[in-house]
């Protein structure tokens, strides 16, 4: 999974699957335990997630820092 779009409140990620709207999932992301979400769309090549819970900025700070686009 390649992410092309990471916020505190969620992420959108190419992703080959038919997961469907509303499906719940749980993400790993470097350095943090698995994340809880979401699907909120697939348009078939890329996925848009929402985190049940927001991420801690300095987390997500963190990650950006470490996974430079």
């Amino acid at each position: 999974m390649i992410v092309r779009n990471l916020s505190l409140s969620g992420v959108a990620c190419e992703a080959l699957t038919g997961m469907a709207a509303g499906t719940q999932v749980r993400l790993t992301l470097p350095g943090l335990m698995a994340v809880q979400a979401k699907v909120i769309w697939n348009d078939g090549n890329i996925v848009g997630c929402a985190f049940s819970t927001m991420l801690n900025p300095a987390a997500l700070q963190n990650m950006l820092m470490r996974f430079p686009a």
